[in-house]
């Protein structure tokens, strides 16, 4: 445990981390990495913490430490993990600290208890529950309410995993029934407690708090029924569902959104009700059916009171969600009263669709419009009104759809009469919403992905395309740099891209052409939807695989649309990913024709990265300025030499000032530049030595990418490799990663390039090294993926030297290593997945059981691997118990706003058109069973045939004998 001057030193380094001088900033961040691995380090963070004198700054860095201990150094699996004293330690006193801490600290000091919890519980802390429900009980009996609060957050942070199970397996149930035991006593008093003091009570104070409290106990009961309903809720289902009504019809106007934008306590605790509602309504409707009707009233009676101001959004989308089940459910029939759709459609629906003046402004302004986008885009998953509304819509049509239908017809003409007799905007786009509404079927990452492919039979999208969409878009009827209705024309545009799959594909590069003038519009949020329905437009291929715009079809719009891109990117008020990412897709569309315009493109690409690595902001955004830049590279590979001298000098301020969120990105284009080479000039030469400085591998996200470039070299100039003595700095490299459960595949990356490329006399010296590595590993580390990528390893390496050349390396480091190894080799052989592995796997054994006498005097064992191998090449596949497979594709960088991880990080993030092309390490033998019959008839004709065949006669099973023909 640290002494009080490392307490002072971790201070010290903490407030340094803070710093905004990267002189500052930067060593203690080193110094805090090293002191992290050191024993007692999080047991420091607590004392840090606990400490009441220290500044709340200091205090509040240190938790985030622990935090991410908790997120990134706790679980079994981790690289780096916590010593178990450590852990205990922290187990101990965490609790202490959380219901001690302010309010600032708690939040934070609650999310890492549950991920602690998250890793330990129960098994390593089987006393967490019985703690907080003593905590529980001894804070509600004495009425201490601002001590009971603590408590039960705590208890959702960590039962609140529940909801993520996919279902309920044994292992769950056996976790939570003593947790509904020891919980669900608690939970029901603390529940009929506070939904009956919350009529009595005339505090306002008190009656806030006492919301806080229910909104925290139904949390910790939809935690709790998320799986199943356990006895104990299933005979007391009547005591909360009465508590939780109560809730639903308390009405306290001093505490209703008591600030402009947020949900006052009383709207987020009925909103916690009604979405715990909607879960007993989806899974345990037969439960819940007698409550069904009180529950359907209060909260119909709730939204129709409800007015429009944002504040109101969370309970009025709860609200809309609990109607959209009930109408996908069993209990429909509710809607079939007299009037009851027309209601809904006119009191709920329209109302909720109907664009507001805060939206109208969040549109107009560039300092908001990118949440407008982010909440309206085609794909988006955000929750709005709006999109509960539509929901709701889609349940209707469940079971109405035809008279859903024509009420919103009808409502859908009034609609578009008053917006061609009084130029009302805001009907239209009402009435577009509507039609929206009405006909998709599918989620927004669906429609996103591939277009609305599933309509309403009884709306003709193509018709009203023609009628009401296309106008809106043509330049003659709308100026581009004034347009009338801006909000509307966004409006048709993401129609458009939704809809794209109704439209003929002979329309699309029309399309284009009008999305490509739109891109000169002034406005932020029409620019970025005509990028983005570009770009779908262009993903968009028939069920054949073939593009419906090929790369000649963009090439005569391929200079407007640069042009376009571009001046739209360099007037944006933000990093716009959208338009990055639609310039990605122009350039891979247009792959090599893109060659006559390609240093019109390179400049502002340039531009666009130097800004950028002055101050890294977007995930999204650089990411698929990389890609784009990748692109070229792939697509043009004789223009290699302009490419280099456009982004070279942007790379080399990138590795000098240490640009951390770009090195993988410059190491992989890097890598795809000298492939594409056919010399390895000095200026990637002087580079060599950096790729093995071991600082280089301390950013995790670092290591493919830079694997990925020094096994270019390798693979390029292995004679120089060799001679330069980098083979050793490389295997140290290997060495490394060799001992990480999370990039122990790089490790073979590089291996295997090794041996493929450079002379096996320049390796052999150090094919001891690296296979006592492998066999420690094995021993201390094993795991399924690795032991595969072993085999994998193995069967490279005797096709390529044969197989005594692998039993002499290991017999070498220890007698009978051989069998201990090639048993394991059998054991996961059939595990291996992937074409291209799976035949290597089979021409390893090939070599094995026809050539290796070490093997052969060993019949129990040559007749095992014989059964393997024919097992192998008769595709018969076994699963591991991990079910960790190492996929080494990159798949189409193909969504809409793809996500990155929290913050800015290191995160390693593929390039789809840097990725390397998957290797056949033997791809001399075109068929593994050809080779197979040939190389055993050569065998079964030398001496001892006879005796073999004996072997496998009696140890084989009956479909081998019968491959076999024995």
């Amino acid at each position: 445990m640290y002494g009080p001057v490392d307490l002072q030193k971790l201070c010290h380094l903490i407030q340094g981390v803070s710093s905004i001088e990267q002189h500052v900033r930067a060593p203690a961040e080193n110094e805090l990495k090293q002191m992290k691995a050191q024993p007692g380090f999080a047991v420091a963070l607590l004392m840090v913490l606990a400490n009441q004198q220290l500044d709340g700054a200091v205090k509040l860095q240190a938790a985030v430490f622990l935090k991410n201990l908790a997120k990134y150094n706790w679980a079994a699996n981790a690289d780096e993990i916590v010593p178990a004293e450590d852990k205990a330690t922290v187990r101990r006193e965490i609790l202490n600290l959380v219901l001690s801490s302010t309010s600032t600290l708690r939040g934070m000091l609650l999310t890492t208890s549950s991920l602690i919890a998250s890793a330990d519980f129960p098994k390593e802390w089987p006393a967490l529950v019985g703690e907080l429900v003593q905590r529980a009980h001894a804070a509600f009996s004495e009425k201490k309410l601002s001590a009971l609060l603590p408590v039960l957050d705590l208890m959702h942070g960590v039962f609140s995993r529940y909801r993520d199970a996919y279902e309920l397996t044994e292992a769950i149930k056996e976790e939570i029934l003593p947790i509904i035991s020891a919980v669900g006593p608690c939970l029901l008093a603390v529940s009929t407690y506070t939904s009956g003091e919350l009529k009595k009570t005339a505090d306002q104070a008190a009656a806030k708090q006492l919301l806080e409290i229910v909104k925290v106990a139904v949390e910790l009961y939809h935690d709790l029924t998320c799986l199943d309903l356990a006895p104990f809720f299933e005979d007391n289902l009547k005591g909360f569902m009465c508590s939780f009504l109560e809730v639903m019809q308390y009405s306290n106007p001093g505490l209703t959104a008591l600030v402009d934008e947020e949900a006052g306590p009383v709207e987020v605790a009925k909103t916690a009700v009604v979405e715990m509602l909607t879960l007993f309504l989806n899974k345990y409707d037969e439960d819940f059916k007698d409550f069904l009707p009180a529950y359907t009233q209060n909260v119909w009676e709730t939204l129709t009171k409800l007015t429009l101001e944002a504040k109101f959004d969370e309970l009025a989308m709860a609200s809309m969600e609990f109607l959209s089940a009930t109408a996908r459910s069993i209990h429909h029939p509710v809607f079939e009263g007299p009037g009851m759709l027309s209601t809904v459609c006119e009191q709920v629906v329209i109302p909720s669709i109907r664009i507001r003046d805060s939206d109208v402004e969040a549109f107009m302004d560039p300092a908001e419009c990118e949440e407008y986008i982010q909440k309206d885009i085609e794909g988006s998953d955000m929750h709005t009104r709006r999109r509960a509304a539509c929901d709701l819509v889609h349940a209707l049509c469940k079971n109405y759809e035809k008279p859903v239908t024509e009420i919103f017809q009808v409502h859908v003409a009034t609609l578009l009469q008053a917006y061609a007799g009084q130029n009302d905007w805001k009907a239209k786009d009402c009435a577009i919403y509507l039609i929206t509404a009405l006909c998709i079927r599918q989620s927004a990452s669906n429609v996103a992905k591939d277009g609305v492919s599933t309509t309403n039979s009884a709306v003709n999208i193509g018709e009203f395309f023609q009628l009401h969409i296309l106008p809106e878009l043509q330049t003659h009827n709308n100026d581009v740099k004034a347009p009338k209705f801006p909000v509307l024309t966004a409006d048709v545009i993401r129609f458009l891209s939704s809809f794209r799959v109704q439209i003929p594909p002979e329309n699309f590069p029309p399309c284009i052409q009008l999305m490509t003038e739109w891109l000169n519009c002034p406005n932020e949020v029409i620019v970025t939807y005509s990028a983005a329905a570009i770009e779908r437009i262009l993903l968009m291929r028939s069920k054949q695989g073939v593009q419906y715009v090929p790369k000649e079809a963009i090439m005569p719009m391929a200079g407007p649309l640069f042009n376009n891109l571009f001046a739209a990117l360099q007037r944006a008020s933000r990093e716009n990913h959208y338009l990055m990412m639609c310039l990605m897709r122009v350039i891979r569309t247009a792959e090599d024709l893109v060659g006559p315009h390609i240093r019109n493109v390179l400049a502002p690409l340039a531009a666009f990265l130097s800004n950028v690595t002055n101050r890294p902001s977007n995930p999204s955004y650089n990411h698929y300025l990389f890609e784009s830049i990748s692109a070229l590279v792939k697509y043009n590979p004789a223009q290699v030499s302009a490419i280099e001298e456009a982004l070279f000098s942007n790379f080399a301020v990138i590795l000098q000032r240490d640009v951390a969120e770009f090195m993988p990105y410059v190491f992989q284009i890097y890598a795809q530049l000298l492939e594409k080479r056919p010399d390895v000039p000095q200026s990637y030469c002087q580079l060599l030595p950096l790729l093995v400085a071991p600082q280089l591998y301390e950013n995790k996200g670092n290591i493919p990418a830079v694997i990925r470039f020094l096994t270019v070299f390798v693979e390029k100039i292995p004679q120089k490799v060799a001679d330069d003595d980098m083979l050793t700095p490389m295997l140290s490299v290997y060495q490394k990663l060799l001992s990480s459960k999370t990039l122990d595949h790089e490790a073979f990356v590089l291996l295997d390039s090794i041996i493929q490329s450079i002379p096996y006399d320049r390796v052999k010296p150090h094919m001891g090294t690296i296979i006592q590595l492998m066999c420690v590993r094995l021993t201390q580390m094993k795991t399924a993926k690795f032991c595969k990528m072993v085999v994998l390893f193995c069967s490279m390496f005797v096709h390529r030297q044969g197989p005594e050349e692998l039993v002499a390396v290991c017999e070498s480091i220890q007698p009978n290593l051989f069998n201990m190894l090639f048993g394991m080799w059998l054991t996961y052989v059939m595990m291996v997945e992937g074409r291209l592995s799976r035949k290597a796997s089979a021409v390893g054994l090939i070599h094995i059981v026809t050539e290796s006498p070490t093997v052969q005097s060993n019949p129990e064992t040559w007749a095992r691997a014989v059964k393997c191998l024919v097992s192998l090449i008769n595709g018969e596949k076994e699963k591991d118990a991990e079910g960790h497979l190492y996929d080494n594709a990159v798949h189409e960088v193909d969504k809409l706003g793809t996500k990155y991880s929290e913050g800015y990080t290191n995160a390693y993030c593929p390039l789809a058109c840097a990725a390397k092309e998957e290797v056949d390490y033997t791809a001399d033998v075109s068929d593994a069973s050809a080779k197979f019959f040939a190389d055993w008839t050569r065998m079964m004709q030398q001496p001892g045939s006879a005796e073999k065949i004996e072997v496998l006669r009696r140890t084989l099973p009956e479909p081998h004998k019968a491959f076999l023909k024995l």
